[in-house]
Parts: C-alpha cells; sequence; structure tokens
C-alpha cells in the first residue's frame, strides 16, 4: 500500500485519517528515544491498523492482545492523536 495513502485508507477498520500530518507526527514518535514506551506502543498500533491490519493481526505482530489494538483504534476514531494519551478517570457515581 502506499505510504501517502496510509490513513485514507483506514476507515475499512473504523480508523478514518485523511490528515498526512497526523502520520508524520505517529512516525515521528515512534523513532523519538526519549518517547514514551507507552506513547510508542500506541502510535505503533495506530500506525498498523492505517496499513488495514486487523485488531489480531495487529496484536500479533506488536505483542499486545486485539482487546487493547481495539481499545486504542477506537480512542483514534473519536478523539485522533489526542485520544492516544491517558484520558482522566471518571468519578464513580455519587462522588
Amino acid at each position: 500500500m502506499h505510504s501517502s495513502s496510509l490513513f485514507s485508507v483506514i476507515q475499512t477498520r473504523g480508523v478514518c485519517c485523511s490528515q498526512t500530518e497526523e502520520r508524520a507526527a505517529l512516525e515521528g514518535w515512534v523513532r523519538r528515544r526519549s518517547t514514551p514506551q507507552a506513547w510508542t506502543r500506541r502510535c505503533r498500533i495506530i500506525l498498523a491498523c492505517g496499513e488495514g491490519a486487523s485488531n489480531k493481526d495487529v496484536a500479533a505482530q506488536l505483542g499486545s492482545t486485539p482487546q487493547a489494538v481495539g481499545h486504542w483504534r477506537a480512542r483514534f476514531v473519536q478523539y485522533r492523536i489526542a485520544g492516544l494519551g491517558d484520558m482522566p478517570l471518571r468519578a464513580a457515581p455519587g462522588w
């Protein structure tokens, strides 16, 4: 698959990104040694999803679980790159 069309093709798996800036940002974080490991893993998941791989295939490739891949894929779909960060926890009802 042509790399510039990476994020324009993700819509088949529920991720749609037409901005090459997002791809460049994700790739940049993966390359930096100073990027926290958790962030790097999330970026790698989204980049692999962008190649059209299933959650199961991405999980096997990156040593993760299909559920974790699905979680980060869904967060990216909903919140874009901001969704890959740690989100505030919801307070328990009644607090």
